[in-house]
């Protein structure tokens, strides 16, 4: 999976990594920090002003599993 621009920002994930944190998120594992924390670690390729989107869109499965 791969999450950026697709230029110069970008963050690839393994598809395996990419649906465990879709469950993370989907099933709230993690409470808010913890989430934010993994989202941190896309940063590169997903600014903080898109986490709040990227959260409900995970939620409402707009964005699937590989």
């Amino acid at each position: 999976m791969e999450i950026g621009d697709g230029y110069r920002h970008g963050v690839f994930i393994d598809g395996k990594y990419w649906n465990r944190i879709l469950k993370i998120i989907r099933d709230e594992e993690l409470d808010k920090n913890g989430i934010k924390t993994v989202l941190n670690l896309m940063s590169a390729g997903l600014r903080e002003e898109y986490w709040r989107e990227f959260i409900k869109a995970v939620k409402h499965r707009i964005i699937k599993n590989v």
